[in-house]
Order: structure tokens, then sequence, then C-alpha cells
């Protein structure tokens, strides 16, 4: 049964750290739950506020892009999911929200900085992970809840194991960073950051600096066993990937650049 963290000081602390003016809903925190993003299905009703959050301890099914699982250890990660009024938010006919993962990656990308060093980069890396020296350190997952968008982020934190023993090594903030910053604090950062990115007019021209093998070869995975090979140039304001193959530019709607 899942139930309210019993540590009424959290809501306190979170809603008087808040500077946000447009995504400042309240925050639900629980133990554990089957993920934030369904959790926060439940709670989506007419009264919902703008920036209402949902974080858990642990996610029993925790899941990623085209369903992949989200493995996390307990209270060892960020696992959080903000609903966000979508109808304040440009609808692409190509992509839909699309666009919101990688303005959520920015956000992240911009909170992680207050802990990162120059030795270790940070880069977003389309359509909607973080890394650090090529391993991931958070991922997004965008949901649609009728006029809301649901923003899921999950971002490792402390030393764990299983991180590193992966085929395609991950790692956390602990690792890269030798910090384990307090989740709420982390939280905090990261929503403020996200009001900032996700209603911004121009936003490109913040991100793709720091996109992962940007002006780099890269072979990006789409459906059907198909793939693209080609060099990165970016991306579009509706959030498609631009990579060039044989001098002609093209769009990718949705896949993954293979790592």
């Amino acid at each position: 049964m899942y139930g309210l963290m019993k540590k009424p000081s959290l809501q306190y602390i979170i809603t008087t750290m808040c500077v946000s003016t447009l995504l400042n809903g309240p925050v639900y925190t629980f133990d554990t739950v089957s993920s934030t993003m369904d959790c926060a299905s439940n709670i989506l009703d007419s009264n919902t506020v703008n920036g209402t959050g949902v974080i858990a301890g642990h996610q029993t099914q925790g899941r990623g892009n085209h369903g992949k699982a989200w493995e996390d250890v307990s209270g060892e990660n960020l696992l959080t999911t903000i609903l966000v009024d979508g109808r304040r938010l440009r609808r692409y006919p190509s992509t839909g929200y699309g666009h919101c993962a990688l303005r959520a990656a920015l956000a992240v990308f911009r909170a992680l900085n207050d802990y990162g060093t120059e030795s270790a980069p940070i880069t977003i890396k389309w359509p909607n992970d973080v890394f650090v020296r090529d391993k991931k350190i958070a991922g997004i997952l965008i949901e649609y809840k009728k006029d809301w968008v649901a923003v899921g982020i999950g971002v490792n934190i402390g030393r764990q194991t299983h991180l590193v023993e992966r085929e395609k090594p991950a790692t956390s903030i602990a690792y890269e960073f030798g910090v384990i910053p307090p989740i709420l604090e982390l939280f905090h950062k990261i929503r403020s950051s996200l009001e900032e990115t996700v209603y911004a007019e121009s936003w490109t021209a913040a991100l793709e600096p720091y996109m992962w093998r940007l002006h780099k070869k890269i072979v990006v995975d789409l459906s059907q066993s198909r793939y693209i090979e080609g060099v990165h140039r970016g991306i579009t304001e509706e959030g498609e990937l631009l990579i060039e193959c044989h001098q002609k530019i093209h769009k990718i709607h949705s896949g993954s650049i293979r790592i």
C-alpha cells in the first residue's frame, strides 16, 4: 500500500523555497509508487494547479522512453513527475508536445551545472536524455494527460553499483561531481528552471551548443529496424533532430541516437 511520507516538514520546505510563479503547484511525496507518472495521473483533476509535482523514493514499475524500464535504488535518485498546463504550450502538427522533453532536459542540464565541473561536461542527448562524459545521468519521459503535459524526470544521485555494471554504463551526480545533493533541493532547482525553459518563445539556441555529438557522425535508430546515418546538425523548434546525410538535411520526428 502506498502512502504519503510521514515528514510534514517536506511540504513546508518545498513551498517556502519555491520561486516559481507559473509552476507553483503542491508537491506530493511518497515512499513507494508504481511510477510517479501513474501517481500524477491519479491526482489530476479539475483543481490541479500548474506545476503540481509528485516525488517518490522508489518506483516498482518505473518506465522510460519507448517502454523501457527505469531501474532505481530506493532513496538514491530523484524520481518525479511535474504536471504542466498544456493549454499554455505550443502543440506542433509533427511532434505534438515532443519538444517538451528537450526543454525539460535543458532544465535538468542547468540544474546539474550547479554541481558540475569543467572536467565532467554535461550534454543533452536527443531526444530526452542528459549525459556526462558519454554516460546517462538523467532521463525524461513525456506523456499527455487530457489538457496536461506530464513531465517525468529521473536523475541518478547516489553511488549505485548497477549503474556502472551495465553493458552501457550510466552515471550519477555522486560519481561525477563528488556530491550528493538533497532530493528536494534538486527538485526545486529543476522545477524553477523548467518554468524558464518550457515557456520560452525561443529555446533551441540555448540548448544546441550543449547537444551530445553535435556536428559529429551519428546513427539514429528509427522504427521497424530502420536507421539513418549522418552528421548531427541540431534541432528544430518543434524538437525534431536535424541530420545531414548525402548533403541533404533530414528532419527526424522520433528515434534514438545510438551510443
